[in-house]
């Protein structure tokens, strides 16, 4: 799924499915259930956030599962529209990944989007502490989708066009235009340039 291969992604998690239903392994259901979930977000399918899927699931009590669930169930009702939804549900994903201590950049990609999905976004402190974690952020994808998320609350002198452009290099040309955790490389640039039209970034 990370390398965008779509397909493989999906038969593996049915097959992972499968098996998790014949082993009556109710957590590999669950990971297999999210991360078809996660795939068929970035295939940019036309779903609606489930918050039934998100309640059966809390009870397992498996706190990154709930917490990737919440993230892209929030991402699907920002693509709705409904971003009063979306900031509740990455509000939630936000509290859980604190309290498991993540450091992959999930806390700060669910941040940035409850801080977008808020009517009048945040101090001009808490988006520079974001903005300069999402900068030295080294998980493909995450500081620049950060980044293009508090576009509108960043200061322009703070942002680096040579480091923003490095972050987007992080991810394959080729892959720009497509959606990874919440934004794609392309919208996320997008908006960034719509903010602060100095950042040019364009393919290395």
């Amino acid at each position: 799924m990370e390398s965008f291969r779509f397909d493989e992604a999906a038969a593996a998690a049915d097959e992972a499915l499968v098996l998790s239903r014949a082993s009556r392994h109710a957590i590999g259901c669950a990971q297999s259930e999210v991360t078809a979930r996660m795939i068929a977000y970035r295939r940019a399918t036309p779903l609606r956030a489930d918050l039934g899927w998100i309640d059966a699931l809390a009870e397992l009590n498996v706190a990154a599962l709930e917490a990737l669930t919440c993230t892209t169930e929030a991402s699907f009702a920002f693509r709705a529209g409904d971003v009063e939804l979306a900031r509740d549900l990455a509000l939630r994903a936000q509290r859980t990944w604190a309290a498991v201590g993540e450091r992959a950049g999930g806390l700060l990609l669910v941040s940035a989007l409850a801080i977008a999905c808020t009517p009048g976004g945040c101090s001009p402190d808490e988006a520079a502490a974001l903005g300069r974690r999402a900068l030295e952020c080294s998980t493909p994808g995450v500081g620049v989708q950060a980044l293009g998320l508090l576009a509108p609350w960043l200061d322009a002198g703070a942002l680096d066009a040579a480091r923003v452009a490095a972050l987007a290099a992080q991810v394959p040309l080729q892959h720009w235009h497509l959606r990874i955790d919440i934004l794609s490389v392309d919208e996320a640039l997008s908006r960034l340039r719509h903010a602060h039209a100095r950042i040019r970034c364009s393919a290395p």
